[in-house]
């Protein structure tokens, strides 16, 4: 009888060494994710779009094509707030602005008051 407790408890001695030196979990699989937080959206983070100055009218010519920018007349080559004009079409016109080509339309003043043609 002595000799079966002294077995039983080997066997449970060994049990409990062999559960130590086995390999742990390294996460439990059932806890919920950790996840970052997301920055809400403010008015701070969002910004208008820049206002396009308005080009009100071209005129297309050989010699000398030019616009009415923002109430200033323009010929090619010639600059107004920090847009410089670079080819003129009968209704448009491309302007380089921060290194990239712009295209403006002329403005419709029909347009704004609702009015059809």
């Amino acid at each position: 009888m002595r000799r079966v407790s002294v077995l039983i408890v080997l066997a449970f001695w060994f049990a409990a060494a062999v559960a130590e030196s086995a390999v742990s979990l390294r996460f439990n699989p059932f806890d919920k994710p950790e996840v970052e937080a997301i920055k809400p959206v403010t008015d701070s983070l969002v910004s208008e779009p820049a206002k396009l100055p308005e080009l009100t009218a071209t005129l297309v010519s050989d010699k000398s094509p030019m616009v009415i920018f923002d109430g200033e007349l323009l010929k090619l080559g010639q600059e107004r707030e920090g847009y410089v004009l670079k080819a003129v079409g009968e209704s448009a016109a491309v302007f380089e602005h921060k290194g990239e080509l712009v295209g403006i339309k002329v403005a419709d003043p029909e347009a704004d008051k609702g009015l059809r043609r």
